[in-house]
């Protein structure tokens, strides 16, 4: 029902700004949060896996490095059974893995839409990966401590650095068959690097990016600020990629090596 679907963004948007601040202030706010029954129960089970990628995948990336430090200036009694660090990790890479396919999946099948809008309808959650793909690296690159505990993770799988790279060879090879023509210019993608245009003042950044779906549909041209925010997204986990993983003792403190956003400007 709509209630239901207004009940279940609220509650979105609540555990993404309980994500920010955990990652803010980790080592407090941050093994706080990842103590709670009520909260890991939720953020670590596969229901939310499903339905929530982006912040499953961010999640399991910080609260693996939670894990593995020793540091804690909160203690709690009855806390919860957290996932094992090898777990977590485990999922974090799956996760991520399973956001470049889908991203890739998505641009191949708006390239091959009909130009005249006449193309076969791609289920709403594929069209919006791409859109994922840009929040999730846009979350990476404004927080530090979730882009340290992110690598961190990925390489602490066996060949896990190199499958996250070949994840993004297969996005960069999906936006390289992107004819010039199919790409249009319209309001750019809502979040961190980007404003709405004045055709969507006012709206939020969900219904921002379901307005820019649908006129993507009707002209059966591709948003070119998803094809540039993507490119950035692509540049950002390269260079996380290549830095390799970093001392966790660190991670309360913001590195200026992993200040990413900076670096693709």
């Amino acid at each position: 029902s709509e209630r239901d679907g207004a009940v279940a963004v609220a509650r979105t948007r609540l555990l993404r700004a309980i994500f920010v601040l955990s990652s803010q202030s980790v080592n407090v706010l941050g093994k706080y949060a990842t103590r709670v029954p009520e909260l890991t129960l939720q953020i670590h089970s596969d229901a939310f896996a499903t339905k929530n990628v982006v912040d499953s995948t961010l999640w399991s990336a910080l609260t693996a490095a939670l894990q593995s430090s020793s540091k804690s200036t909160v203690k709690l009694r009855d806390t919860a059974a957290l996932p094992s660090v090898e777990k977590l990790n485990g999922d974090c890479l799956r996760g991520f893995v399973h956001l470049c396919g889908r991203a890739g999946e998505a641009l191949d099948a708006m390239v091959s839409e009909d130009t005249n809008g006449e193309g076969e309808s791609q289920n709403d959650s594929i069209e919006n990966t791409p859109y994922d793909f840009v929040e999730f690296t846009n979350c990476i690159a404004s927080l530090p401590s979730v882009a340290k505990s992110w690598i961190n993770a990925v390489a602490s799988v066996d060949g896990g650095a190199d499958k996250a790279k070949q994840c993004l060879k297969t996005i960069t090879g999906s936006l390289s068959r992107i004819p010039v023509k199919k790409i249009a210019s319209t309001p750019p993608v809502p979040g961190k690097d980007h404003e709405a245009g004045d055709d969507f003042e006012g709206s939020t950044a969900n219904e921002v990016v379901d307005a820019q779906t649908e006129l993507s549909k009707k002209s059966g041209r591709i948003n070119e600020a998803l094809v540039s925010s993507t490119r950035k997204g692509l540049k950002i986990m390269s260079l996380l990629l290549e830095a390799g993983p970093i001392d966790m003792s660190e991670l309360d403190k913001p590195a200026s090596s992993y200040a990413l956003s900076s670096k693709t400007d």
